[in-house]
């Protein structure tokens, strides 16, 4: 090795060594998010992704705010709407709520952590947008993963018993279907909208929307089961209005009729009946109907969004009476509307509005367009019969409705034109 060389390396390493820590975290941010997210389908426990949100992604977020290696766009409209609406959830319900001051406490909580994660994905999702082919092919991974893992604890620790769930994030039957199919229609659009889109990329599509699919049918969860359906005829005709493509359309369809033979055989007509369409609503029905006989005092102000629902006039009145089990509302829009009342109500509405109004105004094609009208139409339909409030502490509901709503809202503004997402200073991925 000559004289310049050994120059040449050891200038590298001195300047390497004076990247200050700040830097290298910023550096780094992209690399928590895949972290993370991998966590959410693998972690064999459930707290462990959470944990790993608390004890890294947060005080790594703080570092790089604070030392002003990334700087957010606080102006930012869905920033703004999303930060106020967390804010008067954990708050106004020391005022109207009801039942012991724990749950308020625990509100109060659950606004702060939704906060972190507000930032933590204004910190992610803009690098996601700047490798759109690596990213899609993560996501699609990713539920592949989950898919499979979940199917393979189905068949070894159920014998195909009961209903499918998974590791992390996925350990309820409704929410892993839920995740897995957000995952999947991020995954799938940014590949549509990838230039270096490959061969192995489609058979990879291909193999994880089946894989997919049995699982959601495994997992029992009726919500994602017509999600799926309603969602997969839907990017199927934005497909064939593309082109026919025979090497993605018969392929897929070749995998379902497979998937529905196997599902014959693992479970017999009987066996489906009984998991999907012979175990009602599960008590929503009459949940729901508890909430609309026993409404809040104030429907401007709710019940309060720590107020558990046994302690509601809804419990005390029509639940417990007629022996229902009393549950949260299982409807994101109707717990909203009886937690924190019209004003957020309107804050939820308020965040599909900008959303739908970035895709309008973005400068992508139509179809592009219409692709993302689809993922929020995804999301309604996921949170219509599952969840009860977007200002939570770390659950599935930031996986299955804030990362895809941020999402959208980041393509739509870039496409836009607009400045949007966290600025860097000598911050660039790790990857």
């Amino acid at each position: 090795m000559n004289g310049t060389d050994q120059l040449m390396q050891h200038t590298n390493a001195t300047t390497q060594a004076r990247t200050s820590f700040p830097d290298q975290v910023a550096q780094r941010m992209p690399t928590l998010c895949v972290i993370w997210l991998i966590l959410t389908v693998l972690s064999p426990e459930q707290e462990l992704y959470k944990n790993f949100f608390h004890l890294i992604v947060i005080p790594a977020s703080l570092i790089v705010l604070l030392s002003r290696r990334l700087e957010l766009p606080w102006k930012d409209p869905l920033l703004l709407l999303s930060g106020l609406f967390a804010l008067y959830a954990s708050t106004t319900t020391f005022v109207v709520g009801l039942g012991p001051i724990d749950g308020h406490l625990r509100a109060l909580r659950w606004g702060a952590e939704i906060s972190f994660g507000l930032v933590a994905f204004y910190l992610w999702l803009p690098r996601i947008l700047e490798r759109p082919h690596w990213w899609a092919r993560c996501f699609l991974i990713l539920t592949l993963i989950g898919a499979c893992g979940g199917i393979l604890l189905f068949a070894l620790g159920q014998q195909f018993n009961g209903r499918l769930s998974g590791l992390g994030a996925l350990h309820n039957p409704v929410q892993a279907a839920s995740v897995l199919l957000v995952y999947f229609a991020l995954g799938h659009f940014l590949m549509t909208r990838s230039s270096a889109a490959e061969r192995w990329d489609h058979r990879l599509l291909i193999a994880t929307f089946i894989a997919m699919a049995l699982s959601i049918v495994l997992s029992g969860s009726r919500a994602p089961l017509g999600a799926l359906v309603c969602y997969g005829t839907f990017v199927g005709t934005l497909h064939l209005v593309r082109g026919p493509r025979a090497g993605l359309i018969i392929p897929t369809l070749v995998g379902l009729a497979l998937v529905s033979i196997a599902l014959f055989l693992l479970r017999g007509p009987d066996g489906l009946s009984e998991l999907i369409f012979e175990r009602g609503f599960s008590y929503r029905l009459e949940i729901w109907k508890g909430y609309m006989l026993h409404p809040p005092e104030s429907w401007w102000w709710g019940f309060g969004a720590g107020t558990s629902p046994e302690n509601t006039p809804a419990a005390e009145h029509y639940w417990i009476p007629n022996n229902i089990p009393v549950f949260h509302p299982h409807n994101l829009y109707l717990g909203t509307l009886v937690e924190t009342g019209l004003i957020g109500a309107a804050c939820l509405f308020g965040v599909f509005g900008l959303v739908l109004r970035a895709i309008v105004k973005s400068a992508a094609p139509s179809i592009a367009k219409w692709h993302l009208v689809g993922i929020v139409a995804l999301v309604v339909l996921l949170t219509l019969t599952s969840g009860h409030t977007a200002i939570s502490s770390i659950k599935a509901i930031w996986l299955y409705f804030w990362l895809p709503m941020i999402f959208i809202w980041f393509w739509g503004r870039q496409e836009d034109g607009s400045r949007n997402g966290p600025v860097r200073n000598n911050a660039k991925p790790s990857y």
